[in-house]
């Protein structure tokens, strides 16, 4: 279904509502041309360029009627956060971008169905079970405290004496002698402290560490969705050879969504009854010939044996 646009209006599509948006239905699952509403609907608002993707008045699940799904944004991409509440990001996906690209031009048509959401529904979900515990990273190196605006501690037994300040403990003396240093990062309160070199670089680690967290985090992010998309696309496609032949969507150049090669099988099905029918005809009408032949020897030969058994002798030729 993915990128195919159908020809029915918008007017049939679009609902007006109160507050300025369109309601849109989606083409309805297996019945191609046909729109719904009663699994899912789309508002879209002109205004900000942004929709929303609901649950439908007759969901599977009738608790969910009516209920927000996903926000679009206006750059055409899903808002998404995880399940932990601590990611926030957004996700792509090309029928949504299709959808959201259609509003914006001079077409009157848009692509997006049932089985697209509940495919997005799917990968979406996944992703957002994903959990990346920043607090178990971050809480060695960085600690606020919060008496203080503005101001942080770096290391576990640091506490900051003063708002707008970056505050360093580190160990001093032997193993047994556990008593604790400071370093403030000069600079930030009232420019009375010189910056200290050793803590620059703390806080350049610390910067790092924040910024590898993050890197990992979107490359992981990344690595999901893709593996999520091939995932779904496989299960949703086949193949198709170059003679036609239907084949597994894995590995193959040319791919059609299930629904199309069903159609298309069928379609063969359908004529290779109609071949058989034609045989059977002919068949038929062979038989028939044959039959009404041996009929009409079985009655020359009975008046040939007449002919002999009254004259003695079979009859002169003509």
């Amino acid at each position: 279904m993915a990128g195919v646009l159908f020809g029915v209006s918008f007017v049939t599509m679009a609902d007006n509502t109160t507050d300025n948006t369109k309601r849109y239905s989606v083409h309805q699952y297996g019945q191609e041309g046909v729109l719904s509403s009663q699994k899912f609907y789309i508002k879209y608002n002109p205004d900000t360029k942004e929709a929303k993707i609901y649950f439908g008045t007759n969901p599977d699940q009738g608790k969910m009627a009516n209920k927000e799904l996903y926000t679009i944004n206006s750059s055409g991409n899903v808002v998404v956060e995880s399940d932990d509440g601590k990611l926030s990001f957004s996700y792509y996906d090309k029928d949504v971008h299709d959808f959201m690209n259609s509003m914006g031009s001079s077409k009157s048509v848009h692509n997006m169905s049932e089985d697209e959401i509940r495919s997005l529904i799917n990968r979406v979900e996944s992703i957002k079970k994903i959990s990346v515990n920043t607090d178990a990273v971050l809480a060695p190196l960085l600690k606020s405290d919060t008496t203080h605006k503005n101001s942080v501690a770096l290391g576990t037994d640091s506490v900051t004496t003063r708002d707008n300040e970056v505050y360093i403990g580190y160990k001093t003396g032997t193993e047994s002698d556990k008593t604790y240093g400071t370093r403030v990062l000069g600079g930030l309160s009232d420019g009375t402290s010189n910056s200290d070199a050793a803590t620059v670089r703390q806080v350049d680690r610390v910067k790092d560490s924040v910024e590898q967290l993050a890197q990992d985090t979107n490359t992981r992010l990344v690595v999901e969705a893709k593996k999520s998309r091939e995932y779904t696309d496989s299960r949703t496609t086949v193949g198709v050879n170059p003679d036609g032949k239907l084949t597994r969507a894995e590995g193959a150049t040319k791919t059609i969504a299930v629904n199309d090669g069903l159609v298309a099988l069928s379609g063969r099905t359908d004529r290779i009854d109609y071949a058989v029918g034609a045989i059977d005809g002919r068949v038929t009408r062979n038989t028939q010939s044959i039959e009404k032949n041996s009929k009409a020897i079985a009655a020359n030969t009975r008046t040939l044996q007449q002919t002999f058994s009254t004259s003695g002798q079979p009859a002169a030729p003509d």
